[in-house]
């Protein structure tokens, strides 16, 4: 665990995985109090007063289901590399 300035981040040293926050994540963490679709770009607002924009890549078309869970998934993870590396590696969380 690191603190910064801004956050914790949490290492997976084991798995090479980054996290913003705390895991297991509360559900009422990660569920959007305020979603807006601008043109291209989803905006999702949380409960911490914290928001998450993302927006398509261009060519890509359009989809509400992907930005919502785009958001949610830059909420979980550093970085969208941090990401790719979970989905890629086929990673499955040990039974605690």
């Amino acid at each position: 665990m690191k603190n910064t300035d801004f956050e914790t981040i949490y290492v997976d040293e084991l798995h090479g995985l980054i996290y913003k926050y705390a895991n297991p994540f509360e559900s009422k963490d990660l569920i959007p109090t305020k979603i807006i679709y601008n043109n291209k770009t989803t905006i999702c607002y949380f409960g911490d007063n914290t928001k998450e924009v993302v927006r398509c890549a261009d060519g890509e078309d359009f989809d509400k289901e992907v930005g919502v869970m785009s958001c949610i998934m830059k909420r979980l993870f550093k970085s969208r590399n941090e990401f790719k590396r979970l989905v890629d590696g086929g990673y499955v969380q040990p039974q605690s």
